[in-house]
């Protein structure tokens, strides 16, 4: 099971923590640069996390509204470390 939450804060639709491998944030506005998210997995063997930092750089050749950029998504994705 993988839960994302944003650490001291609500996701951008208001609630605590999404559940899914996969967080998608649509039009992120600007106050979220910055802001840390954690993902946690849990199987029936334990539990493990990590944390991300989001930061949204300008881009002159998006359209630009009041408070976020236009037509964009953000897309992060928790994978299993690799065994060597």
């Amino acid at each position: 099971m993988y839960t994302w939450t944003r650490v001291g804060g609500l996701l951008l639709d208001g609630r605590e923590y999404h559940a899914g491998r996969e967080l998608v944030l649509d039009r992120v506005p600007a106050e979220l640069n910055g802001s840390m998210f954690r993902c946690t997995v849990q199987n029936p063997l334990g539990s493990t996390d990590t944390h991300t930092r989001l930061i949204v750089f300008d881009n002159p050749r998006l359209k630009k509204g009041r408070g976020h950029v236009v037509g964009r998504s953000l897309s992060s994705l928790w994978s299993h470390p690799m065994k060597l």
